[in-house]
């Protein structure tokens, strides 16, 4: 408020720290047939068992592939709550339907600001509760997503919800091919529903598992009210001697008016020598719900971005900062520079290059000739797997 007085602000104080949820949540498959409320605080889950996310819930909480899987397991029956001993984890947790999780975590309640659930890839459609009301709903598979929990969260303790669901796709048997690929898909997770050329076929189809779950992060944390949710640097007009660095700067605004804004930041060299820095700054207009903000900026000289078989991929930093843009003065006025007060922060990796595909279908990089060459590369069905380590492994051997 002061800042958008013109007043001088105080130093913002650091963010608090996001509160990491995962680890162990109580789990129940329930479609609701019994008329339950799974949200409710009243009911007892005291006996329910645990699963360690985040996860696909076919592998409970394990990195690892169960060793004695079972190409027709069942082992829980759709619509019934009752008492669930935990499935052997060697098997697996073999189920296409909805699972409720459930936490009860402590909250200070202290600190001013918005309080907001971080959930990162959630399979598929999902529903937040908050002490047994509803939140915030989403339907995906591969987003980062939010809620604001401040309306329902409360000092002491607290229970949330996730009721996530991932039914299977229905196979039409009147189809000429009725065992082929389902014809009739409602959900955007292509070869992660079924597929037969996936890797570890545990059919004659090949995977049919199911891949509900909550399969990234779990985090609460405190907004400023404006998130700084995405910035992305994309590279134009790239030659030896320039380039023309665009900065597209996305903000969640939680509240109900406009926001003026600024990002300011400073692109430094990431993976090879660079003693200098650039410096960007571009107005932004955080107008609520989500916004989009673009500046520019032009780097000299720019060390280029190059695949691992023709030079180095030299890589930039830039380290943005939104901020509550401050009023002006009238000249004889001011004295000083206004603090503003901080927003968000983001460090955002990226390369300067250009690609290009002529009418020859002629593929250059930095204005060379290449020979581009590509793969299918499916990294498994069950993405809570895939960690950089998955992934540095499966790159190493690429390139080996």
């Amino acid at each position: 408020l002061t800042c958008l007085l013109g007043l001088a602000a105080p130093a913002p104080a650091a963010a608090p720290k996001p509160i990491d949820l995962t680890g162990e949540w109580k789990y129940q498959p329930y479609d609701g047939l019994g008329g339950i409320d799974m949200a409710s605080p009243s009911v007892d889950d005291a006996s329910w068992p645990t699963m360690t996310l985040p996860t696909s819930w076919y592998l409970m909480g394990s990195k690892s592939y169960p060793p004695k899987a079972r190409a027709a397991a069942r082992l829980i029956e759709p619509g019934s709550p009752g008492d669930l001993p935990p499935p052997p984890k060697d098997v697996g947790f073999d189920y296409e339907g909805t699972v409720w999780f459930r936490k009860t975590i402590a909250w200070d309640g202290g600190t001013p600001g918005v309080a907001v659930l971080d959930l990162d890839m959630v399979d598929y459609y999902a529903e937040v509760f908050v002490n047994g009301a509803s939140v915030g709903k989403h339907e995906g598979y591969f987003q980062r997503w939010s809620v604001d929990v401040s309306s329902t969260l409360r000092k002491g303790k607290n229970l949330i919800a996730v009721k996530v669901s991932a039914p299977a796709l229905v196979f039409d048997l009147a189809q000429q091919f009725p065992v082929s690929w389902p014809k009739q898909q409602n959900q955007i997770k292509g070869i992660f529903a079924y597929h037969d050329t996936r890797p570890g076929a545990t059919s004659i189809r090949g995977q049919e598992r199911g891949t509900g779950g909550i399969l990234r992060g779990v985090a609460l944390r405190l907004s400023s009210g404006v998130d700084l949710v995405e910035v992305k640097v994309t590279p134009m007009d790239v030659s030896d001697a320039s380039a023309r660095l665009v900065v597209e700067a996305v903000t969640r605004n939680w509240g109900r008016k406009t926001v003026d804004a600024q990002l300011t930041g400073t692109i430094r060299a990431k993976n090879f020598a660079w003693s200098g820095h650039l410096p960007i700054a571009f107005d932004v207009k955080a107008a609520p719900g989500l916004s989009r903000s673009v500046g520019e900026v032009k780097i000299d000289k720019p060390a280029l971005w190059w695949s691992w078989d023709y030079g180095k991929p030299n890589l930039y930093t830039l380290e943005a900062a939104l901020g509550v843009k401050a009023a002006a003065e009238p000249r004889a006025k001011a004295k000083a520079p206004v603090a503003a007060s901080s927003l968000d922060e983001k460090t955002v990796t990226f390369g300067v290059r250009s690609i290009k595909r002529d009418d020859q279908w002629v593929v250059r990089l930095n204005g060379q000739r290449i020979y581009a060459r590509g793969s299918n590369y499916i990294s498994t069905q069950w993405l809570s797997q895939a960690d950089r380590a998955f992934y540095e492994r499966d790159m190493k051997l690429v390139v080996g």
